[in-house]
């Protein structure tokens, strides 16, 4: 069988000598497939082994599909740079995998990207917009509604409230320190990985 798919980079994990198993996330959900070569130097495909290469990917074959070709549609590798806009982008990624069997993959896939693009091309924390997402994958799911409330932001839960009633664009206007951020990135990580019975480990950076 051969496909192509507008996907994003989840994961990969070295396989064999010089290839990677790599799990792909897109409109029509998680694919599994192999990346053969790419640690090898100088891979014509390395960029599409990377953490967040959005790619248009070429498969052929079925249980895991081969990747025969690849073209990068958006470059995100500028949010390596900063550590904190980095591993929210992973937790999101994470939290697209393991919420992937219960939510509507086209919705989630375009508010990842989203997402996303929001952490590298605006001034909105990424740790808001990560709150935010796994507010949206808890909502669609339908195991849990994140209150909805706009207020005094006192602590935590006033804040997780405030982030669930606002759109991305507006995250900017809510005025918290940067304890109270932590504090609501990890209140709605340990909601999603009890709903979900799961471990973000990305979100371990802010423990």
């Amino acid at each position: 069988m051969e496909k192509s798919i507008t996907a994003i980079l989840i994961k990969a994990e070295e396989r064999k000598e010089s290839d990677y198993l790599v799990r792909l996330f897109s409109a029509e959900g998680i694919v599994v497939a192999v990346l053969r070569g790419v640690r090898k130097a100088g891979a014509k495909m390395k960029f599409a082994a990377q953490p967040m290469a959005f790619c248009v990917y070429e498969l052929t074959g079925n249980k895991f599909p081969v990747v025969t070709g690849a073209s990068q549609i958006e470059d995100f590798s500028s949010v390596c740079a900063d550590m904190i806009q980095f591993t929210c982008c992973m937790i999101m990624l994470e939290a697209a995998d393991y919420s992937s069997a219960a939510v509507d993959c086209a919705e989630s896939f375009l508010s990842l990207l989203k997402s996303i693009k929001t952490i590298i091309y605006s001034s909105v924390d990424a740790r808001l917009a990560a709150t935010k997402f796994l507010q949206k994958l808890l909502y669609m799911s339908g195991f849990f509604r994140p209150e909805r409330k706009k207020g005094p932001v006192v602590d935590a839960q006033s804040l997780s409230a405030a982030i669930a009633a606002s759109y991305l664009d507006e995250l900017p206007g809510l005025v918290a320190d940067n304890e109270l951020i932590n504090a609501a990135l990890k209140l709605n990580l340990a909601m999603f990985e009890r709903f979900f019975s799961c471990k973000i480990n990305s979100g371990r950076f802010f423990s």
